[in-house]
C-alpha cells in the first residue's frame, strides 16, 4: 500500500517512536500527523517533509490533508525532503550513535 501511496496521514493520539512512520518516510511519503506528545516531531519537519497538526484539531487536519491532495508540486517537495531526512533513522546512522554514546559513558 506504501508503494501506491501519495502522502501517509497518521491520526494517532499516543505514540513511541511511530515506526509506521519511518516506513512511510523509507517510501518517501510525504508525512501529516497529529503532533502527540513524543514521536512524530522526532520524525515529521513540519512544512519540510510533512506536516504536524495540533493533536484533535480534525479542521487543521483536514485542510492539510486538502493542501496534499490538490498540490503536486508540494508533494514531490516533501517527497524529496522524505528520501532525504529518512537517512537518519537508517541501521548505519543509529548504530553509530549507539556507539558514540558508549564511548562518551566509558570516559
Amino acid at each position: 500500500y506504501l508503494k501506491q501511496a501519495a502522502f501517509f496521514v497518521m491520526t494517532s493520539r499516543f505514540e513511541g517512536l511511530p515506526m509506521v512512520l519511518l516506513e512511510a518516510m523509507a517510501y518517501s511519503l510525504p508525512i501529516i500527523s497529529f503532533d502527540c506528545e513524543t514521536g512524530p516531531r522526532e520524525i515529521v519537519q513540519n512544512g519540510v517533509n510533512g506536516y504536524l497538526v495540533s493533536c484533535f484539531d480534525l479542521n487543521s487536519m483536514a485542510a492539510q490533508i486538502n493542501k496534499l491532495v490538490e498540490s503536486s508540486s508540494l508533494r514531490m517537495t516533501f517527497t524529496h525532503h522524505a528520501k532525504n531526512d529518512s537517512t537518519e533513522f537508517q541501521p548505519s546512522s543509529v548504530q553509530a550513535k549507539w556507539v558514540q554514546l558508549l564511548e562518551f559513558i566509558n570516559q
